[in-house]
């Protein structure tokens, strides 16, 4: 989450963070058709959001989406939504 105050501006993360292997690994199971993503949600303890932001990523940029840190990631994506 960002937020704006006195402070200045600071970005609150909440959750796991993933590497950037793992997230990788997902993803090429799903589309290379060695998992579907169910199981992968149930066995890794991940929501179909996650792994469908993941898929996502990496339709857009490749592998290339997950080479970027995650804070980064998530603040470039905050400066190109309209406001």
């Amino acid at each position: 989450m960002v937020k704006c105050g006195k402070e200045g501006v600071t970005i609150e993360m909440k959750g796991r963070i993933f590497t950037p292997e793992f997230k990788l690994s997902v993803v090429r199971a799903v589309f290379s058709g060695e998992m579907s993503a169910v199981p992968l949600y149930r066995d890794n303890n991940l929501s179909d959001s996650c792994i469908h932001t993941w898929k996502k990523f990496y339709r857009l940029k490749g592998e290339a989406a997950f080479t970027t840190p995650t804070i980064a990631r998530r603040v470039q994506y905050l400066i190109t939504l309209p406001i």
